[in-house]
């Protein structure tokens, strides 16, 4: 079976209440679009994740999370690079976000 696209996969995670979008910014903090908001990645929870492998380009390689803003509370998503195609910005937030998912809702 082939593996989903990213666009279904961000189509998933809306389908199940994640329709606000973050972005990520130096600190390492992530943007909450919703509010408005910068916070420190350390204290946003990652409630669900989506890697793609990039098995015949290692450009390819990419994490899209289903996250909850600390801020405010909108759940939406995010997309990082991650390996040799990750920006700073990126590989900063990734290795910094709370890992929440062991708390998160089933199904996620």
């Amino acid at each position: 079976m082939p593996e989903a696209s990213l666009v279904e996969v961000l189509a998933g995670y809306e389908a199940k209440g994640f329709t606000g979008q973050f972005a990520p910014r130096t600190g390492p903090c992530v943007h909450c679009h919703s509010c408005g908001s910068d916070e420190p990645a350390a204290q946003t929870p990652v409630v669900a994740l989506h890697r793609f492998e990039g098995a015949s380009d290692p450009g390819d390689e990419a994490v899209v999370l289903a996250l909850e803003c600390a801020a405010c509370g909108a759940q939406g998503t995010l997309v990082l690079a991650y390996g040799p195609a990750a920006s700073a910005e990126d590989a900063g937030v990734l290795a910094e976000l709370l890992d929440d998912r062991d708390n998160a809702p089933r199904g996620l």
